[in-house]
């Protein structure tokens, strides 16, 4: 696209010719600048439209050894060509100039039977062969075992190596590019050498690593072009590639939540194995099973070509943050908080769920009771269900999003409660299984009225600030 650019800077540069407004004539662009070993296109206009017939325009350059002109991009120039323009049609098709010098300037002539001839003028530039990372970046990131891709490209530089714009390779030349690298033993650039053909201003190539590090890769200037003072070289920094763990989470007292291990690219042949361990397993401890106790340090198998694999966080305290650690060999260690929490039991009617988030989220402590209504001509059951969650550490109110199972060999046993037991009645006690959330009862209406069903607080585990109790209504 920065190519297209160029060619239309070019062409829309055409102002005509002082003439006599009577007379036919061609029109040029006045002037443009080309580097040495580029090309760019344009087109000539005509005053009048061509005769009915059409029109032969005939380009020449007036000095053939610093610049030709070609019918196509990609093929070699010449002296002079000749352009056939459509009857009524008021524009040659576009051509091509290709620049062989990089100073000075060079006129070239347009002349056709009939119309007043016109002259343009091209400035010679120097050019360069430039280098950059992904988005032009002069920096390249990468890890020890990915390659990365390089832009290689052709540029019109200014007198001080500056870069001006991209400019395609002149038609009929073979530009062999070659990519230094200042330490081999972090990585280099292939193929070797990069080929950019005429008619062309930019190919990819391969930073390919060798270890970690950082290397300059640098151009070296071809014949027929100057070292860029910019984007002549680019950095490459290798490192090995990272690990990602689930942290900067809450955890309950004697709950659980399933984490993954993500690595930064795929398991070599052999796989890997990534040992995870808990800084203090007193109060944190890991697992590589969902019904597997914890603890203090774990190692997990990722097979080849694999990027993840899941394990299991366990809580054994209720305050404070504790930090997990994950290694593996030719990755990056990685470090992942985790903030222990208090754990409670909520209760609720089964169809509602727990409690929405905001009960949680809200700065002022806003509690919705959530009553629900039955009857007793109902067929269908009706159920209440307690759920084990983290708790707030300041508010100490449970949600839906604190919801986390317990730990493997921890159950927790709740005494439920009819405040009206004529109205309707629950299991007295309900278990939350191990390695589960939640647990649920029928609630049994057996007159209209109103009772309240609430829930015990089991041992270990902390009173919630809201959804202790859930009030029924029992209908005809």
């Amino acid at each position: 696209m920065r190519f297209l650019c160029l060619l239309i800077t070019l062409a829309t540069s055409i102002t005509a010719a002082s003439t006599d407004p009577g007379t036919a004539g061609l029109i040029v662009p006045p002037d443009g600048t080309i580097g040495q070993s580029l090309e760019g296109f344009t087109n000539v206009r005509l005053s009048k439209p061509a005769p009915a017939g059409g029109l032969d325009v005939t380009i020449t350059s007036q000095d053939p050894k610093r610049l030709l002109l070609s019918f196509l991009p990609n093929t070699a120039g010449s002296k002079s060509i000749t352009l056939k323009v459509k009857a009524q049609y008021i524009a040659t098709p576009d051509f091509y100039l290709q620049g062989f010098a990089d100073s000075g300037s060079v006129t070239y002539t347009a002349s056709a039977p009939g119309y007043t001839s016109a002259t343009g003028t091209i400035t010679l530039a120097p050019s360069a062969i430039l280098i950059a990372g992904p988005f032009e970046a002069s920096i390249l990131q990468t890890t020890a075992g990915a390659s990365a891709k390089v832009r290689i490209y052709s540029a019109l530089i200014d007198s001080s190596g500056a870069f001006v714009q991209d400019q395609p390779v002149a038609g009929g030349l073979t530009v062999n590019i070659h990519v230094s690298t200042s330490d081999g033993k972090v990585g280099s650039v292939t193929p070797s050498p990069i080929v950019l053909t005429g008619g062309r201003n930019a190919t990819i190539a391969s930073f390919q690593p060798a270890g970690t590090g950082k290397t300059k890769l640098s151009v070296d200037a071809p014949s027929g072009f100057t070292a860029g003072a910019q984007l002549a070289s680019l950095t490459a920094n290798v490192d090995l590639p990272g690990i990602g763990i689930t942290g900067e989470i809450h955890l309950g007292k004697d709950l659980q939540v399933q984490g993954y291990v993500f690595l930064g690219e795929p398991a070599p042949a052999k796989g890997v194995v990534v040992n995870l361990t808990s800084d203090d397993p007193k109060r944190l401890v890991l697992s590589a099973g969902e019904n597997q106790p914890g603890s203090g340090s774990i190692n997990l198998s990722v097979p080849a070509g694999e990027t993840r694999v899941p394990y299991y966080i366990q809580g054994l305290g209720d305050s404070g943050t504790v930090n997990y650690s994950a290694t593996a060999p030719g990755f990056r260690t990685r470090v992942a908080p985790v903030t222990l929490a208090p754990s409670g039991v909520m209760v609720a009617y089964s169809l509602y769920g727990p409690p929405d988030e905001a009960e949680v989220l809200r700065k002022v402590a806003v509690t919705d009771p959530r009553p629900f209504t039955t009857s007793l001509s109902d067929r269908k059951p009706t159920h209440v269900t307690v759920w084990t969650a983290y708790l707030d550490p300041s508010s100490r109110r449970g949600a839906d999003f604190t919801v986390q199972e317990l730990r493997p060999g921890v159950s927790a046993t709740v005494d439920l409660k009819s405040s009206n037991p004529d109205v309707a009645k629950v299991a007295p006690t309900i278990t939350v299984a191990s390695c589960s959330h939640s647990a649920s009862t029928e609630f049994v209406p057996l007159k209209t009225g109103q009772t309240v069903i609430s829930v015990s607080t089991p041992n270990g585990f902390t009173t919630p600030t809201n959804a202790t109790e859930v009030t029924a209504t029992v209908k005809e």
